[in-house]
């Protein structure tokens, strides 16, 4: 799991805001707690670095990526949006 402290765009008011970049957990130690374990101590790290609010992308067609950054208290917030052209 990869976490960043970016400056947020002047629309947001936040003088800074976190990012998680990537996240990925094997196969095989999925629904074992591994990526909550990952996501508790990035949790930490943005606290610990003044982080109030934390953002993440996950593609609409990734079912369990979606299931777990909700069950994990993410919300959406953003759309983002493609044309094939």
């Amino acid at each position: 799991m990869i976490g960043l402290i970016e400056k947020p765009r002047p629309f947001l008011k936040l003088e800074k805001i976190g990012r998680i970049s990537n996240a990925c957990v094997d196969f095989d130690y999925r629904r074992k707690g591994v990526g909550k374990a990952l996501l508790n101590k990035l949790f930490e790290w943005f606290r610990s670095n003044g982080v109030e609010y934390i953002t993440l992308s996950v593609d609409v067609r990734n079912r369990a990526g979606y299931s777990f950054w909700r069950k994990m208290g993410f919300d959406d917030w953003m759309v983002r949006m493609i044309r094939r052209v």
